[in-house]
């Protein structure tokens, strides 16, 4: 389980990074990554407008 945790934390924290290298393209960037993750894999959550949100400012 902690093993687990651990590999959802860096992912989070990788997505999180990619946010911040591309925030200059303003906030519709997110809400895009949202949808188009959530598309990709409906059956994961965790990848609403403000989660990505939560991970950028996670990896800062």
């Amino acid at each position: 389980m902690t093993n687990a945790n651990v590999e959802r934390n860096i992912l989070f924290w990788n997505i999180g990074k990619v946010l911040l290298q591309y925030s200059q393209w303003g906030n519709k960037f997110v809400e895009t990554l949202s949808k188009d993750l959530r598309m990709t894999y409906p059956s994961r959550e965790g990848y609403s407008v403000r989660n990505l949100n939560y991970m950028k400012q996670f990896a800062c």
